[in-house]
């Protein structure tokens, strides 16, 4: 029998958070010559230990109350690769004891049947802790390449989901049926699927999402990520460099009640609609304080919000309502945006945010600057019946299309807002006439950058948009006062950090 290896003071502690004490430790391939055999001989406290290497396994069922780990507790320490035989983990009332800790699992593929779901790690009534592991390389032909997750309430800290493919859903995740997996600094690159190549929550999951990075993944509807009949949170996220052929380049919500703060979407791109955000038949949806930035798409550069009935995007945070929520209590039909930025986005119409299908949209105390359209509405456009109220918002710099476009009709009004320096015309098409009242200006806004450089769009001290030079309105934009004089650029990272 091989003698254990030394265990290390950080894996001491891992081990001491997994398992009580008197509990055993198996180790793999010392005391068991395979993971399967370590975990079917564990019980319930045990640790199942396994040595540094790659590991030829397929179709491991999991036990509760067992915590599997890599010997160092870091993913690049043990490999298990599934060859395509099968998946590489199965969870099947799995409870919230167990846990899967440093562990990179590839290979795996769903069986080619009905149910091809969950290539990687399929989990059905189960609760376990995945943590600092890599899922990468797995295959499912319906969905949830990486994982799939059903009526089930995962804990996920610290993982990667790269280069999984699912052929219809959820390429890296895909929650289904009540679930609410709880996915913390993890990120998604480089997966595919027909809908949400990087996760998808399906029917009336609660996925909270903290910190979370999605990057070149791709999609035909949302690219990083889709939510539908479903009621995900997400903050502190960001979408970066995802790709929809159709809409919802880094994201789109439909039918769902989505709580999105502090996101950010960069350089996402849609064929169609939305190219950073795609919001289509919402019910109550909260969007707070996101940053909109080099995103592109034929309509909505920025945002695309598209779907029936009646919404309303106020202060930059969208939200519409179902009669009820997902508990059973009335809920308003409205869209709140608040206080987001919308900067050099692009679109063939609406650079910034464009809204369509007979949609009641009212923005408050954004900012838009240097969005662009190639025909109309550079910061915002209004088609189909869809109509607009902006309050105590600014839209300056634009590069094309005008400041606001609408297909027909006065469906565009303003009040305390700022409108300067838009190539294509600032109180033009649908707000002719209207900078001169409800107290509207036309004022340079004075950003504390030049406002050539997109972040951040403070104001500076003697700005128009500032609540003492505009005491009537109070702050316009998205931003307060951030200097006295005109700075020099800084890092977005170290803007973000100063208001942590």
């Amino acid at each position: 029998m091989e003698a254990p290896r030394p265990i290390s003071l950080a894996l001491a502690a891992l081990l001491a958070a997994c398992a009580p004490a008197l509990a055993a430790t198996i180790h793999v391939p010392g005391e068991q010559p395979t993971i399967q055999a370590g975990i079917d001989a564990a019980s319930l406290g045990d640790t199942v230990l396994v040595a540094s290497g790659t590991y030829y396994e397929y179709d491991i069922v999991m036990k509760s109350g067992v915590c599997l780990t890599s010997e160092t507790g870091l993913p690049d320490c043990v490999t298990i690769d599934a060859q395509e035989f099968g998946r590489v983990i199965y969870c099947l009332d799995v409870d919230a004891a167990a846990s899967i800790v440093g562990l990179t699992m590839t290979g795996g593929r769903a069986p080619a049947l009905e149910d091809s779901v969950g290539g990687g790690i399929y989990c059905e009534d189960s609760s376990p802790t995945l943590a600092n592991c890599t899922v990468s390389g797995n295959t499912a032909g319906l969905a949830g390449g990486g994982i799939c997750c059903v009526n089930s309430s995962l804990r996920l800290t610290n993982c990667t989901f790269s280069g999984n493919t699912a052929g219809f859903t959820g390429g890296g995740v895909f929650c289904y049926l009540n679930s609410d997996p709880t996915l913390t600094n993890c990120t998604f690159s480089g997966n595919s699927s027909y809908e949400g190549g990087g996760m998808c929550s399906l029917m009336g999951g609660f996925p909270t999402l903290t910190g979370c990075l999605f990057t070149d993944n791709t999609a035909y509807d949302g690219g990083g990520m889709i939510a539908f009949i479903s009621w995900p949170e997400l903050t502190d996220c960001t979408f970066l460099g995802n790709t929809a052929s159709s809409v919802g380049g880094g994201m789109t919500s439909s039918e769902s009640m989505p709580t999105i703060i502090d996101c950010d979407f960069f350089e996402n791109s849609a064929t169609e609609f939305g190219g950073g955000l795609r919001v289509g038949a919402n019910e109550l949806a909260t969007i707070t304080g996101c940053r909109f930035r080099d995103n592109s798409a034929e309509r909505g550069g920025g945002v695309g919000v598209h779907s029936e009935g009646n919404r309303t995007l106020a202060d930059c945070s969208l939200s519409r309502g179902f009669d009820k929520d997902a508990r059973g209590a009335a809920v308003p039909r409205e869209a709140i945006f608040t206080s987001c930025t919308f900067a050099r986005n692009e679109a063939s119409y609406g650079g910034g945010l464009l809204c369509d299908d007979e949609e009641d949209v009212t923005l408050a105390n954004c900012t838009f600057c240097r969005n662009s359209a190639s025909n109309a509405g550079g910061g915002l456009y209004c088609d189909n019946l869809a109509t607009a109220r902006l309050l105590n918002s600014i839209i300056a710099f634009g590069e094309g299309g005008g400041a606001v476009g609408c297909s027909g009709g006065d469906n565009a009004t303003l009040y305390c807002c700022d409108v300067y320096g838009n190539a294509g015309g600032d109180w033009v098409d649908c707000i002719a006439g209207q900078g001169t009242i409800e107290d509207n200006f036309s004022e340079d806004p004075l950003f504390c950058f030049d406002h050539n450089l997109e972040w951040p769009l403070m104001l500076r001290i003697d700005s128009p948009c500032t609540s003492d030079s505009n005491p009537a309105c109070g702050l316009v934009g998205a931003w307060g006062v951030g200097c006295d004089t005109p700075v020099e650029a800084i890092s977005w990272g170290s803007i973000k950090a100063m208001f942590r």
